[in-house]
């Protein structure tokens, strides 16, 4: 009975998880994905322990790269497809939840992955909290 107790209480008085902190990344692309036609404000924030973050693809037609004032850069790579009800998929609204490191942004940059064409470039300072 007392260790029973001991589990229960253990599972309803949990020491909080490790927080993942993330960017949220929204935009819309043309139809034709040749012009980026709106990006919000990029937001960072914590996400509980408890949830996952996406796995993204090894290639997509766009990359979003968070370059670290250390020097590191990570790379998420992208497609920005939507679908009709016929299911003809085109470019259209994205939004990415991407995992970023502890250490200062120092800028973001979203580019076309074959070409790396800067499409839209976010400095570190302008993101939100």
């Amino acid at each position: 009975m007392t260790t029973t107790l001991l589990l229960l209480l253990s599972m309803l008085f949990r020491a909080p998880s490790a927080q993942q902190e993330v960017l949220f990344i929204q935009g819309i692309f043309s139809a034709d994905g040749k012009e980026l036609v709106r990006l919000s404000p990029v937001r960072r924030a914590h996400l509980p322990g408890n949830q996952t973050t996406p796995r993204f693809a090894e290639e997509g037609v766009f990359s979003f790269c968070v370059f670290y004032e250390n020097g590191d850069v990570d790379v998420i790579h992208f497609d920005a497809l939507v679908a009709d009800d016929s299911g003809k998929t085109y470019h259209g609204f994205f939004e990415l939840i991407i995992p970023i490191k502890s250490e200062q942004i120092g800028r973001l940059e979203l580019r076309r992955s074959a070409t790396q064409d800067l499409i839209r470039r976010v400095e570190g300072a302008d993101i939100q909290h």
